[in-house]
């Protein structure tokens, strides 16, 4: 079997087994038009979720599309149909061809059969032996294994998928869990003291680099001239070799970062929606307890997954977003979230002049860097790559670069670059095909879970680079600490730092069952559910994650593996009991 015509063999052949279903109940009886129509109904709808997943495999290159993803897709369809028709591409159109081909041929059958009823009923027995069969030939192949990719999970039909999310639903509901897991509850107040009470409360900044991974930068990749000026600034400042994102995914992934706790692990953006839905102090209203203002900055919309409930949620005392920018003459629309980062320059100005003597925790969310990597060229294009998209992706990171110096100008200007620490860190990163996905939500490899972290203070001395692994809930008591803040470790569910020894690091997909990590000392584990086999990596001596040692070491495997579901299901545990809380409050 061809290549091209495995990898949408389950569409394909499972269309037809469906199709050819259709007729086999419409040659029983023109008396059975309830079969007929549920019949014809299923196929369908089951043709639309084709459709949608054929969208959503172009986008990430992940076919395990499910229940949970097609809810967020619906409750997010205003800002998520531009995603979706970003990636339509010629095979999207044939599909919804095939499907209006088959709505005409079905048509011109039961035309047929009204006007040749003799013929028709002479023929049954006929179609009623062999449509039953080419039904269940065609469904078999569909649901076959795949042939050529294996490795990288691409062996059932998205419709599957979708059926087999709905068991897992179910089954989970009708069991106990039977993991031993921690009896451990959330903290839920951060009380700071600051250790010197003549210490100057510095203003703390925090850009959220947007899907940028670390390999995209000059940094932590010497060959990449993508990042000039944060090469430069990393001279004078901290910088972590290690960092790694807890979910690749920016809703839940500044959860992590701003409040040094793991979000919780499904798809649902519950920190957003549900009042109060973050178990935690965040920085914002733990910073705010000690009298600084606060102030979130993004040139998205503020729409998509409730930004506005999550910024409210997380204590900030003010939100600009795309609909605060009133004049977006001059600045371009970079993807289907809004405008260039430039164009949020004004507003920040105006907040600094505005705060007065008061100190200040600022948040800046970067955007350009978002698929489909639409960065304008007014500090120029460079040819990074040769592949397109990627090459695209990197001038974006290029125009970003350039944002983080202006906006460092900018507090220059203000005369607050001494007074501030800076903090850069990537919400995620973002993958092109490396272990064959796209994007970030479900890329649990290096691309896109490693992510660049800076802490630049012009007062802090010990610069240096620190080369243990982190996660990016660490990052908040961390930069605490590096504040003067003395406070109590449990706290967070992060460690600073310098007292996380060698805790290990835990990541997950942004989608439920899809893959999940641990990182170890040297060894990663990452587990796919069963989606596929276990793999397991020497991140030492194979940082791009080609090398699956998992046979070699079983006992290693197995114990990484239970630590990893302990923490999974600790965390869905823990966000249940939060969530009744909540509803009982």
């Amino acid at each position: 079997m061809p290549q091209w015509l495995d990898l949408f063999r389950p569409e394909l052949f499972g269309g037809l087994g469906l199709f050819f279903l259709v007729l086999s109940v419409l040659s029983l009886s023109s008396r059975l038009i309830l079969p007929f129509i549920f019949s014809y109904s299923t196929w369908l709808i089951i043709s639309l979720l084709e459709l949608i997943g054929t969208g959503y495999y172009a986008a990430t290159k992940d076919t395990n599309l499910d229940i949970p993803i097609i809810l967020h897709a619906i409750s997010n369809i205003e800002d998520l149909w531009p995603v979706f028709m970003s990636e339509t591409r010629a095979g999207t159109g044939l599909i919804v061809s095939a499907a209006l081909l088959l709505v005409f041929i079905t048509s011109l059958i039961l035309k047929t059969k009204a006007e040749h009823k003799c013929i028709w009923l002479a023929e049954k027995k006929a179609r009623l032996l062999l449509l039953p069969v080419a039904s269940i030939i065609c469904l078999c192949i569909s649901l076959w294994p795949s042939f050529y990719y294996k490795d990288i999970g691409y062996t059932q039909s998205f419709s599957y998928n979708i059926l087999k999310s709905i068991g897992y639903t179910f089954e989970r509901l009708g069991k106990k869990n039977s993991i031993n897991i921690e009896d451990r509850q959330f903290p839920y107040k951060t009380n700071l003291v600051l250790r010197d009470d003549h210490q100057e409360r510095r203003n703390l900044v925090v850009v959220i680099l947007e899907s940028t991974r670390a390999s995209a930068t000059g940094i932590y990749n010497s060959a990449m001239k993508t990042t000039p000026y944060m090469v430069e600034l990393a001279k004078r400042s901290e910088v972590f070799q290690r960092v790694y994102t807890v979910v690749p995914h920016t809703s839940k992934a500044i959860v992590g970062i701003l409040c040094g706790v793991e979000p919780g692990l499904y798809q649902h953006v519950d920190e957003a929606t549900v009042p109060s839905g973050i178990p935690v102090d965040c920085l914002a209203s733990t910073l705010g307890d000690q009298g600084y203002k606060s102030v979130f900055f993004q040139t998205a919309t503020e729409t998509f997954e409730d930004r506005k409930g999550l910024v409210r949620n997380m204590g900030y005392q003010e939100f600009f977003s795309l609909e605060s920018i009133k004049d977006q003459e001059g600045y371009k629309r970079v993807n289907y979230f809004g405008v260039e980062d430039d164009a949020i320059l004004p507003l920040s100005e105006e907040w600094l002049d505005a705060v007065g003597v008061n100190p200040f925790f600022a948040t800046y969310l970067t955007l350009t860097t978002h698929h489909p990597y639409g960065a304008p060229h007014r500090y120029g294009k460079q040819e990074f790559s040769q592949e397109e998209k990627f090459n695209r992706y990197l001038n974006s990171v290029f125009y970003q670069d350039h944002f983080i110096k202006n906006l460092i100008a900018q507090y220059k200007e203000k005369g607050l670059y001494n007074s501030t620490i800076f903090v850069l860190v990537g919400d995620h990163g973002e993958g092109f095909g490396e272990h064959g996905r796209l994007q970030h939500d479900t890329v649990i490899y290096n691309e896109g879970l490693h992510v660049p972290l800076l802490i630049h203070d012009t007062q802090y001395s010990a610069l240096k680079t620190h080369w243990d692994p982190m996660s990016t809930i660490d990052i908040a008591p961390t930069v605490l600490d590096r504040m003067g803040y003395s406070f109590n470790q449990d706290s967070y569910v992060g460690r600073s730092y310098e007292t996380r020894k060698e805790a290990a690091i835990f990541s997950h997909c942004w989608r439920v069952r899809a893959c999940m990590s641990i990182i170890r000392g040297k060894y990663k584990l990452v587990h796919h559910f069963e989606n596929r086999e276990d793999e397991l990596f020497d991140l030492d001596t194979d940082p791009r994650e080609s090398k699956n040692l998992a046979d070699n070491y079983p006992e290693m495997v197995n114990a990484m593996l239970a630590e990893m579901l302990i923490w999974r299901e600790n965390n869905i545990r823990q966000y249940g009991v939060f969530r009744t809380q909540l509803v009982n409050e």
